[in-house]
């Protein structure tokens, strides 16, 4: 048997914190010793490795903790909706190889400084980066977030701690950052198969599909849902590669800053990966109070963390980044403020995203952010500011879209139930 939310989410702060805390340390180390052009090469990087493996397994993380926290004590059925997700995502990722290797000039040039090397290094890690993920929600969606919660601290150890091997041994710079970002999720893979047979569940061993059209459809739609999600929050640094002089140099910049907020970030995650299967069973089981209780209790505390969030990085973003990067760092008072206001719309926009995933509204899940993607272009192509400003203000006005529209959808979904 599983935990409940609170519990739940004790387990996930505490694997998501450490797991915050060794990013973090990895973001610090290679801003510090690579400094901001090179860093933004790798900022670059790993902002589009998350956008990428976010379109690869990041739905299907999603409808395994659905179907499978409905299914907890049929273990039968775990294996074969493991399965028959694995299969769906397999086939995700050799449609995405096949158009990175036709766009791989214009990709390589844009993205990746012209080195055919660094594209082999993503490719690699966009196919182990989303099994790991996958793999893990499986625990997620039986609620042992104890588990689960130490996958995420081994996981994200690795990139800290390849960072120094590769630094130590004075590999190539940035290459050996971006080829540790690749090894990283080896190891935990290991682990995460370990405790799968421990739960006696083989999730590669050929049986019965599990509803492979329900699950196939469901994973389209999450996957474009999460896809646009995630672009929207991992955009700034590549919006900076893309179109500004200097780019690199102030890809570095805005990843560093965004590095500080996903501290923010990680305890909201805490509460999304607990809620959500919770969530599902009370809403499974007819229970509204309670799952009226677990929306409202969820709004009331990001809420409260984003206004703190706001009035803490507006006093104190710029001193706080040079805190942590060195003088080399720079961004005005101004500029911490919009991107601060970005993080707490967006956190209060992937809540809401949460709970239409719970409530089955699966449209509203690619409308929103699709809608605020379509603001987020506008307005940085209209927009006459300094590029940091520009993204900044652009990507604040994006997510404030994309939680206006998703938290009316869940305000009158919710007063219906």
């Amino acid at each position: 048997m599983g935990f409940g939310v609170r519990k739940g989410m004790l387990y996930n702060l505490l694997g998501l914190g450490i797991s915050g805390i060794a990013i973090f340390l990895f973001n610090i180390l290679a801003g510090r010793f690579l400094g901001p052009e090179k860093y933004g090469v790798v900022a670059v990087f790993y902002s589009s490795l998350v956008t990428v493996q976010t379109l690869i397994g990041g739905g299907f993380r999603d409808v395994v903790v659905k179907y499978i926290s409905h299914h907890e004590e049929e273990k039968p059925r775990l294996e074969g909706i493991l399965y028959s997700v694995l299969l769906i995502s397999l086939l995700f990722f050799v449609i995405f190889l096949l158009i990175f290797l036709i766009l791989r000039e214009v990709i390589t040039t844009k993205l990746f400084e012209g080195k055919d090397l660094y594209l082999l290094f993503f490719l690699f890690a966009s196919f182990l980066i989303p099994l790991f993920w996958i793999l893990n929600s499986f625990f997620e969606g039986i609620r042992k977030f104890n588990v689960s919660a130490l996958n995420l601290v081994i996981f994200h150890s690795f990139f800290p701690l390849m960072f120094l091997v590769f630094y130590i041994t004075h590999f190539s710079q940035p290459a050996g950052t971006l080829l540790g970002i690749s090894l990283a999720p080896i190891f935990p893979l290991f682990y995460l198969f370990f405790k799968l047979n421990k739960e006696g569940i083989h999730p590669f061993k050929v049986r019965k599909k599990e509803w492979l059209k329900a699950i196939f459809k469901a994973s389209i739609v999450l996957t474009l849902a999460n896809f646009f999600d995630i672009f929207i929050f991992r955009s700034p640094p590549i919006l900076a590669k893309l179109t500004a002089k200097n780019s690199a140099q102030i890809a570095g910049f805005i990843g560093a800053f965004l590095s500080i907020l996903s501290i923010v970030r990680t305890a909201s995650i805490a509460l999304f990966s607990s809620l959500l299967p919770n969530l599902n069973r009370a809403i499974q089981g007819n229970n509204i109070p309670l799952a009226k209780r677990y929306i409202r209790n969820s709004y009331i505390f990001i809420g409260s963390l984003g206004l703190l969030v706001v009035i803490f990085f507006g006093l104190t973003g710029p001193w706080v980044l040079k805190l942590f990067y060195g003088t080399k760092y720079i961004m005005s008072q101004r500029v911490t403020i919009f991107f601060s206001l970005f993080l707490v719309f967006y956190l209060l926009a992937r809540l809401s995203n949460r709970i239409l995933v719970s409530m089955t509204s699966y449209r509203w899940l690619i409308i929103s952010p699709a809608v605020s993607i379509i603001v987020l272009v506008c307005s940085f192509t209209i927009l006459k500011l300094p590029p940091v400003d520009k993204v900044g203000v652009s990507v604040a006005m994006a997510t404030f879209v994309y939680f206006l529209i998703t938290f009316l959808k869940v305000f009158f979904t919710q007063k219906s139930l």
